[in-house]
């Protein structure tokens, strides 16, 4: 078995191929997309897509169309006709804190517009006010109750969202880790067009990366789509360290380039998470201790990430197997 401790895209890749032939048969899914699955002992790889249930992602109800206008032209102090040659007053998406619009610039480049709620913003603070107050008092009654923590880091995750100059920076950044990816598709960012409210970007089509009928018709294999995720997404985590935080069906689009090829077209990048080199180490060493029935390891782990006795739940989360499994199988 190749090492797993040095990082890097080589050694990320000599982890990748060392484990090619491993067998699956335990769902792991990664905000719903379809990772791997695991049955230890025998080891041999095999990547299954899962069909996603039912969901809603980008259906919310949208804001009236004036209320929108009216951000765009505040927030890019122009009038909306002298920017836009066409601009379809219905969205093509909307979401919990914005909705995009289909437009066409003056220079025929068919661009995505994504506009903030209006007011979005000072509801949030009073929201989380709100919340504050009340963990507050629930640690007053409940000494044990800890969570100002989840608080916290939702406000900072919140802000970031709501800063859609930093979605910007995280797409750019994003797309130069991948630059010499040919299977990954980032949009264009129009920096001239776009404020802290509103994000116009490149258009780009594709299918729902769950939407397995219209993915067969274009002769695109849902395997080779699940395998691409994979690969995206392992990249992510272990070689670059920063990792897309919102990766639903929605997100993430097929887009057919001929011949059964495709391309990921990788949206909203309001939220991501850095990962440090410790923390990345440590990973593939838990995942590592996964694949090996190692429990020792695995509750060594729990310690450095913080956890504690709640790292028996590890195999759980990861592969569906409890702990005790493990101590059997050994």
């Amino acid at each position: 078995m190749a090492t797993i401790e040095i990082m890097g895209r080589g050694s990320y890749r000599s982890m990748r191929a060392a484990t090619w032939d491993w067998y699956l048969t335990h769902p792991l899914v990664f905000q719903g997309f379809p990772i791997l699955y695991c049955n230890a002992p025998m080891f041999k790889l095999r990547f299954m897509p899962i069909l996603f249930a039912a969901t809603h992602h980008n259906f919310a109800t949208p804001c009236n169309f004036q209320d929108i206008k009216i951000v765009i032209e505040q927030k890019l102090g122009k009038d909306l006709h002298s920017i836009f040659l066409e601009f379809d007053e219905h969205p093509i998406a909307a979401a919990s804190i914005a909705q995009v619009h289909r437009g066409r610039l003056n220079n025929n480049q068919e661009v995505a517009v994504k506009v903030q709620y209006p007011g979005l913003e000072r509801r949030m603070k009073i929201d989380i006010m709100t919340m504050s107050f009340l963990s507050k008092s629930l640690s007053w009654i409940f000494p044990d109750y800890r969570f100002e923590k989840l608080l916290t880091e939702f406000e900072r995750t919140m802000s970031m969202e709501l800063d859609f100059t930093q979605e910007a920076k995280n797409s750019e950044r994003t797309a130069s880790c991948f630059r010499k990816n040919n299977v990954v598709k980032v949009p264009c960012v129009f920096w001239e067009l776009t404020s802290k409210e509103v994000l116009t970007m490149e258009f780009c089509s594709g299918y729902k990366v769950d939407n397995l009928d219209s993915l067969r018709k274009a002769d695109i294999s849902p395997t080779k789509v699940a395998e691409a995720l994979i690969e995206l997404f392992g990249e992510m985590i272990f070689v670059h360290g920063f990792v897309h935080g919102d990766p639903h069906p929605g997100n993430i689009l097929v887009s057919p380039q001929g011949q059964g090829k495709f391309s990921l077209v990788l949206l909203d990048h309001g939220i991501y998470k850095e990962l440090d080199q410790k923390f990345r180490l440590d990973y593939c060493q838990l995942w590592k201790a996964l694949i090996l029935l190692d429990s020792q390891k695995i509750l060594e782990l729990g310690e450095q990430f913080g956890v504690g006795k709640y790292a028996k739940y590890f195999p759980v989360i990861f592969t569906g197997r409890t702990i005790e499994r493990y101590y059997w199988i050994l």
